[in-house]
């Protein structure tokens, strides 16, 4: 029985870990695809595609409202 008990935390243990670590990587991915997006709205800033046009109007209108809310 405390051989199961064991098992049962050692795999939950393990578990644990490589949740955390997947987590770790989702936000690496995260801040990659962020840094992605920064260059590409900067890059192209006068010729934004209409497929992502909504985006980069509503993170430019997020920037305004911090701007105003810092003033």
């Amino acid at each position: 029985m405390a051989a199961v008990a064991a098992d049962k935390a050692r795999d939950a243990a393990e578990l644990a870990k490589v949740n955390v670590a997947i987590a770790g990587e989702q936000r690496e991915m995260d801040k990659n695809y962020r840094t992605i997006g920064e260059w590409f709205v900067s890059e192209y800033s006068g010729e934004i595609p209409d497929a992502v046009r909504d985006l980069v109007e509503a993170v430019n209108a997020s920037k305004a409202k911090i701007a105003e809310l810092e003033a």
